[in-house]
């Protein structure tokens, strides 16, 4: 799971991976906008077959709290 969120992460703020950590985020990644987090959330919830609420869209911000939820949620691992 780690492997793919990262290549989500790489992908979407077009980083290189290894720049990518458990405490990435829009302090972290300059990239990271309004536009690239709505990126993002489609491309997890494609990626793991999940869907996340609106009070969850809005909790993405950190790359750890993040896996937390896809896990959370049974994502397809």
């Amino acid at each position: 799971m780690d492997d793919r969120l990262t290549r989500i992460f790489s992908d979407v703020f077009d980083i290189d991976a290894a720049l990518i950590t458990p405490d990435a985020s829009p302090d972290t990644i300059d990239d990271w906008d309004s536009l690239s987090h709505i990126n993002m959330v489609l491309a997890i919830e494609g990626e793991f077959g999940i869907k996340f609420t609106m009070t969850e869209v809005a909790q993405l911000t950190r790359y750890d709290k993040i896996m937390a939820l896809i896990t959370e949620h049974g994502g397809d691992v």
